[in-house]
């Protein structure tokens, strides 16, 4: 960073000024990368964000889109949407406060100016710095000069690099140098072996000038090159073959023998660059390279690389997933070179497929597609991409195919879940009791089998046999070593004992899966099981714990960008508000979560939301909002094949007859004796059982309907709620004495609550217990008095647990 302080400190300034765009324009060599490089560590010392995305060998929109995804962590929906620029904006809004440092932009120029100045219109919190050798010309873009360094900084740059003294001789060479930073590298390299008089005689005597120009750059590259021996010469002209940064052994196969004396010799002269393990070959720097490439030389260079990446691709694939990708993904660019020249069909094959692997993982799809073109039994993979891209019939055929002529185990269970998503249920189950039948028994093929299984038997709403195909494909998953698949299915098992009431069950299950899925590297999973752990703190009542638990979910989802994952959570976060009687917040969250779903195409889901965005605009009385709410919902629930959710629907829809009893549309009591026979009808509703989405409707519509106190009954020890259900704690001694504990502790002013040594007195007084054992005792009391019915006016709070200060108390003899 000699002589670039004062260039450092403009970028800098710009950007603390307000600037949200900053281009560091200038020629080849002049230092543009290393001096964002520098701003990027200033960032990251200060603690704030940085990511660094290199284009230098990117083009087109979607690779453009995919770079910028896969270097910030994002991990969009690659669905076929009709503009992909918003989607990963809507992405980076997400993230929050970051840089992006784009460098080498000019490789892409007209597709980052178009995508750069929407992104940071829809993310106001970003920031970019841009490396190129011309401005992107958007508005808003501030420019940062970047020219020869001074005379004294060339100098002292020559001899830091060189080793030399700094002399007047020495400061005649960097002058003639013009002062470009990799220009002087390239002497510097030679000084080690000549003195700086005798390189300034070679300039002086035109050795090293072309067309009698200054010794520039392009100059000090010829004279680099022509130093070299042939075998040198050779190396370097066949590594200016790969695209960016390459691996030492794709470089030995590629130049043969005697590559690691002449990578060496090429490092030594700085012509070659590190990062890490990898090399590479500045941009000007393999230009000039490619240049003096003898066509006879390119095409056995070319060969060469085909049959490296061609047989790193081969192994890859026979590695597990996590190994494959971290393989591959650093090599896209040499897979896609590699391809494009390949020559035996083998050869090409392994590389449309290593393309395609990775274009699976963090996209573009429509790359996969592309890839895949000619390539004969890749159909599983085909419908992979076509899954990601929500073209779901499509996508099944190609299963269907895969299972026929390929791998039946493996497509069929691909084409069970595509089946699902289509809702086609039968047609679901018939493919998967092939993939259960053809899978070999200790396979990971089976272990997504039966989780397929699980879900087919959950949406039908048999929990037992969902538990039962669930539990059997976690404790294969943990023998066969497939850790975050088995914590994944943890949480699967736990929805199935959320779903029957086991909630205690269901709260080991999911605590234990997210303790086995990493935060990094399985965000989403991660997230949807603190959701769904969320949603049992509903269930119990617990509305502070729901928010919270659905709050990081949702911003660590929102930070990768995954929108519909994020539609779901947001939803949630919805219904916490809606429970809390806060309608207009409710209101807020659900239209944003149906966004998402519209996009995505989740009719399912779209259903659930917009039936409870009706509820609750009714519950605002608007009724013109509500009724185009639940339109949307009946349109949704017409391709949708649950029963939980239509009849959740149906009982959402009982506040539009509310608010029109409200507004004079119908007569008040016949309204609320309407939805009190909703809620009479479903008493004993076996859906109940299965479907979060009906109990969470009929706890929404009991609220609703709330009225009038708790009445306390204590000769015959019930409990008669605001919405009239009556709680019977019957003959349970300890019960009654904890319900008596919490009215007294109610009725005092101002109310308390009861902490759990406190509760533990009152339910057994004068017993001895340990701290964990009573505390024990106190958390399975209090659960069995939500499940009783007490979850709606039972609330926990800082200090500890009491009867909803709200509602008021009154006596019944």
């Amino acid at each position: 960073m000699i002589g670039r302080a004062e260039a450092l400190a403009r970028v800098t300034e710009r950007l603390d000024a307000g600037a949200r765009l900053v281009t560091i324009v200038g020629p080849p060599g002049i230092g543009k990368t290393r001096l964002a490089a520098a701003h990027l560590e200033a960032l990251r010392e200060r603690g704030a964000e940085g990511a660094w995305i290199d284009l230098s060998t990117t083009s087109g929109r979607e690779e453009v889109a995919a770079r910028v995804a896969h270097e910030m962590g994002l991990r969009p929906s690659w669905l076929d949407t009709p503009d992909l620029v918003d989607e990963i904006g809507w992405a980076i809004e997400g993230h929050g406060p970051v840089t992006m440092i784009l460098d080498e932009a000019e490789h892409c120029l007209a597709e980052l100016a178009d995508a750069l100045g929407r992104w940071l219109a829809l993310a106001p919190d970003a920031r970019a710095v841009v490396t190129s050798r011309e401005r992107l010309g958007i508005a808003g873009e501030v420019l940062v000069e970047l020219g020869p360094l001074a005379d004294d900084d060339a100098a002292a740059l020559l001899a830091a690099r060189s080793g030399v003294a700094h002399d007047a001789t020495v400061a005649e060479l960097a002058a003639r140098l013009d002062g470009i930073p990799l220009a002087i590298e390239l002497v510097a390299a030679r000084l080690h072996l000549l003195e700086p008089a005798d390189v300034l005689a070679r300039l002086a005597d035109g050795l090293e000038v072309i067309d009698g120009a200054r010794a520039t750059l392009r100059d000090a590259l010829a004279a680099s090159y022509e130093r070299l021996d042939a075998a040198e010469q050779d190396a370097f002209t066949r590594i200016a073959i790969f695209e960016g940064g390459f691996r030492i052994d794709a470089a030995e196969a590629v130049i043969g023998d005697g590559a690691l004396l002449a990578l060496q010799a090429l490092r030594d002269k700085s012509l070659l660059a590190r990062q890490a393990s990898r090399a590479r070959l500045y941009a000007p720097v393999r230009a000039f390279a490619r240049e003096r490439l003898a066509p006879a030389t390119e095409t056995d260079a070319r060969a060469r690389h085909a049959r490296f990446f061609a047989d790193l691709v081969r192994r890859a694939l026979a590695e597990p997933e996590h190994a494959r990708l971290a393989t591959l993904v650093p090599e896209l660019d040499d897979l896609r070179a590699a391809r494009l020249h390949a020559g035996p069909a083998d050869a090409k094959r392994w590389l449309g497929l290593g393309v395609a692997e990775v274009a699976l993982t963090r996209g573009p799809p429509l790359e996969a597609l592309e890839a895949l073109e000619g390539i004969d039994a890749v159909d599983e993979a085909r419908g992979r991409a076509l899954e990601m891209l929500g073209r779901t019939d499509e996508a099944a055929e190609a299963y269907r195919v895969a299972a026929r002529d390929a791998d039946r185990a493996s497509g069929s269970s691909r084409l069970a879940h595509a089946e699902l998503a289509r809702g086609r249920l039968d047609a679901a189950a018939a493919a998967v009791e092939e993939a259960c039948d053809a899978a070999a028994p200790h396979s990971a093929t089976r272990v997504e089998a039966l989780r397929i299984r699980g879900v087919l038997h959950h949406a039908r709403g048999q929990l037992d046999a969902a538990f039962a195909a669930y539990d059997e494909a976690r404790v294969l998953a943990e023998e066969l070593g497939l850790t975050g698949q088995a914590a994944q299915l943890r949480a699967d098992v736990g929805t199935v004992r959320l779903q029957q009431r086991r909630y205690e069950e269901a709260r080991a299950c999911y605590e234990g899966a997210i303790e086995g899925l990493d935060e990094v590297a399985s965000p989403i999973a991660r997230s949807v099981t603190e959701g769904n752990l969320a949603i049992l703190e509903l269930e119990l009542g617990d509305l502070d714990a729901a928010a919270a638990r659905l709050g990081r979910a949702y911003e660590r989802v929102r930070r990768v960008g995954h929108r519909l994952y994020a539609a779901h959570l947001g939803a949630y976060v919805g219904v916490v508000e809606h429970e809390r009687g806060d309608r207009e917040t409710a209101v807020r969250w659900y239209r944003d979560a149906l966004d998402g779903l519209r996009r995505v195409g989740d009719k399912r889901t779209i259903a659930v939301v917009a039936a409870l965005l009706g509820a609750a605009e009714a519950g605002r009385d608007r009724l013109d909002a509500a009724r185009d709410a639940f339109a949307e919902a009946d349109a949704a629930l017409a391709s949708v094949d649950d029963p939980g959710v239509a009849r959740a629907a149906a009982v959402h829809r009982a506040h539009l007859e509310l608010g029109r009893g409200r507004a004079g549309e119908t007569a008040v009591d016949a309204a609320r004796a309407a939805a009190t026979a909703i809620l009479e009808e479903h008493a004993d509703d076996a859906a109940l059982r299965s479907s979060d989405d009906l109990r969470l409707a009929l706890r929404l519509l009991r609220s609703a309907l709330g009225h009038g106190a708790i009445h306390v009954d204590a000769e015959n020890h019930r409990l008669t709620l605001p919405d009239g259900e009556v709680v019977d704690v019957g003959a349970r001694l300890v019960l009654w004495r904890l319900v008596e504990a919490l009215v007294a502790a109610r009725r005092e002013t101002p109310p308390r609550a009861l902490d759990a040594e406190a509760l533990l007195e009152a339910g057994w007084p004068g017993e001895t217990m340990t701290g964990a054992s009573g505390l024990n005792r106190v958390k399975v009391s209090l659960s069995t008095l939500r499940k009783l019915g007490l979850r709606a006016v039972l609330v926990r709070v800082e200090d500890g647990y009491l009867l909803d200060p709200d509602v008021p108390l009154d006596d019944r003899a």
